[in-house]
């Protein structure tokens, strides 16, 4: 079978399961992406590519950019793989606890 990609943004991702295992992502017809620790279980569909501003490389653990004092990122990059859902809650609720940090750490 052969499978055309409309980006080639995803060839070569490679993702770490919970275990630390590293493994390639699979690209499946229409560019459907598949990431799937060891190709068992609930596969996670990649429809929004996520990733860039991994946390403990280019983000602390608090999502503040390592390096600029007074600056930080949490959105959809930070995520390391697409959690399958809808993710504006997730990134809601994440914004407003740092946000409620960053208030607690100036007082």
């Amino acid at each position: 079978m052969s499978i055309s990609l409309s980006s080639k943004s995803i060839v070569g991702v490679v993702y770490k399961d919970q275990l630390g295992d590293f493994h390639h992502a699979m690209v499946r017809e229409k560019g459907e992406v598949i990431l799937s620790a060891r190709g068992v279980g609930s596969p996670q569909h990649i429809w929004h590519y996520h990733g860039g501003c991994t946390v403990g490389k280019v983000v602390n653990h608090d999502f503040r950019v390592i390096g600029i004092d007074a600056m930080w990122i949490l959105d959809g990059s930070t995520f390391n793989i697409s959690p399958g859902i809808n993710s504006h809650a997730t990134l809601m609720m994440l914004g407003r606890h740092i946000g409620l940090k960053i208030i607690k750490d100036r007082l």
